[in-house]
């Protein structure tokens, strides 16, 4: 085979050095990723929440002040007979 000479085996020292420094960011960027993840879907979550309160609150207010309902959709389960 051939043979290294010291310029190549700077050159591979250096290659590793890169690499273990691209690793040790990675290793510290995936948290604060995660983090800022979950912070997104947390804030999705509020959003959705307070857009089903509005529309319960638009609800109770055109129809005279009920309640949506969403129990049994079967007229036998509410004791009545089906038409």
């Amino acid at each position: 085979g051939q043979q290294t000479g010291p310029a190549d085996r700077e050159y591979a020292s250096a290659d590793r050095s890169v690499i273990s420094i691209i690793a040790i960011l990675a290793s510290l960027l995936l948290p604060a990723l995660a983090t800022a993840k979950e912070n997104g879907n947390r804030s999705v979550c509020q959003a959705n929440a307070r857009q089903i309160g509005v529309a319960v609150l638009m609800y109770t207010d055109e129809y005279d002040q009920t309640c949506p309902y969403s129990g049994p959709s079967r007229p036998e389960a509410l004791g009545r007979r089906p038409a």
